[in-house]
C-alpha cells in the first residue's frame, strides 16, 4: 500500500484531522483526511511547488473517480478557487 505524507504545521493539520476517517488495516489504525481535506492538501501542495502540478492533478482525478458521487463538481471547483490556482482550475475542469 502507498502511503502520502505531508509535513505542515498544528493549524493546517486540525480540520482534515477532526474531519478524518477512521480506518484499521490488521491491527494498525489510522486516519485519513475526507476527500475534500485530502484534494484540498493536494491544490495547496501544488500552488507552493509547481513541479507536483502534473502530478497532484492526476492523483485528483484518480481521488475523483475512485470516490464517485462523494462531491459535486461545484464543490471542487470551490476547492480550486480557494486553495489552487486558476490554471489547476482550467486543468481539472476540462477532464471533469
Amino acid at each position: 500500500m502507498d502511503v502520502g505524507l505531508l509535513l505542515v504545521d498544528q493549524e493546517t493539520l486540525t480540520a482534515p484531522y477532526q474531519n478524518g476517517i477512521e480506518y484499521g488495516r490488521g491491527s494498525a489504525r489510522f486516519r485519513v483526511p475526507s476527500l475534500p481535506n485530502l484534494i484540498a492538501l493536494k491544490l495547496h501542495a501544488s500552488k507552493n511547488n509547481r513541479d507536483r502540478g502534473l502530478r497532484d492533478a492526476s492523483d485528483i482525478f484518480a481521488l475523483m473517480k475512485a470516490n464517485p458521487n462523494v462531491m459535486a463538481k461545484r464543490e471542487l471547483i470551490a476547492l480550486c478557487e480557494r486553495y489552487g490556482s486558476r490554471r489547476k482550475l482550467t486543468l481539472l475542469e476540462e477532464h471533469l
